[in-house]
């Protein structure tokens, strides 16, 4: 793909919402290219993921052609930069936003964040304790990957991307919605993208990025840990080698070394707090949005 040719629709929220199984349901569309690597960061201009416009074209080296064109990076919508940038690239682009209960989303991405070696605190409560301390910190990988109740302001965000693209270029569905009828949902997002939904020859069965554990969590960490060497790995290796790297060697290893997981319940304490916290914006995004999230409580 060459630089002329623009990206058409971008998965751009919410983390923990299903993105990563709708994904993957429309990867299998004949119609449709996407990257074989989710979430790259290529508008989050940043020391640690900040890409060139050569970066971003190394993940459709195997573009041939194909009708539409999409991406995915459930950190766009949160960050008022990258979605400026998204809009500067090409500003008719299609924006895809999963949105899950607030409460929910946020335990479910601790979960994540312990399991993937990241979260240093070893309970829910003590981290929702430093989230504001970790904002004001400024460093954008703690921001992006450690923080769970920003990232719910749901009403914030999606007013943000108002402010720039225009709402029939934005698609926002909800989580229950799509776990309870995946097939529904993504057919109405395909058809809503242009793409022929007369026969789909995709396979709903699979349920993408499901909880887990590492095996050894000293792996874990190894495998996620930003060292010295790994800098100079990124400063010095050819982007397209990078990519080929991660798309096989560290993503095959890291998957061998997890194990299914379920979580323990949230306290009813701390899912009251929440419900609690979150209600103005709920409401607020109600209206924006013109649905009844009555059922997030």
């Amino acid at each position: 793909m060459n630089s002329d040719r623009k990206i058409d629709f971008f998965i751009v929220g919410a983390q923990k919402a299903g993105t990563t199984s709708l994904y993957d349901y429309m990867a299998q569309h004949r119609d449709l290219f996407l990257p074989s690597s989710k979430d790259f960061y290529a508008f989050n201009d940043d020391p640690v993921y900040g890409v060139t416009g050569s970066r971003l074209l190394s993940y459709y080296r195997k573009y041939r052609g194909e009708p539409l064109v999409g991406g995915s990076n459930v950190q766009i919508m949160r960050f008022p930069d990258a979605v400026r940038n998204l809009h500067h690239y090409n500003p008719r682009t299609k924006l895809i936003i999963l949105l899950r209960n607030p409460v929910d989303r946020a335990y479910s991405a601790f979960w994540m964040m312990r399991n993937l070696g990241l979260e240093p605190c070893d309970t829910f409560e003590a981290a929702l304790a430093q989230d504001g301390a970790r904002g004001a910190r400024g460093d954008f990988r703690e921001n992006a990957e450690l923080r769970y109740l920003e990232p719910g302001y749901y009403d914030q965000q999606i007013d943000f991307i108002h402010g720039l693209f225009d709402n029939g270029s934005i698609y926002i569905g909800l989580f229950d919605d799509f776990v309870r009828q995946p097939e529904r949902i993504t057919r109405e997002i395909l058809d809503w993208l242009g793409a022929d939904t007369s026969e789909l020859a995709i396979d709903f069965s699979k349920r993408s990025n499901e909880a887990s554990r590492p095996r050894l969590m000293m792996l874990q960490r190894l495998i996620r840990s930003q060292n010295r060497l790994k800098r100079l790995y990124r400063s010095t290796m050819p982007l397209a080698v990078q990519d080929r790297v991660n798309a096989t060697v560290m993503s095959k290893l890291q998957e061998s070394n997890r194990v299914p997981f379920e979580y323990p319940p949230m306290a009813a304490e701390t899912r009251s707090r929440l419900v609690d916290h979150f209600l103005p914006h709920n409401e607020r995004l109600s209206e924006l949005i013109d649905q009844d999230l009555g059922h997030w409580l």
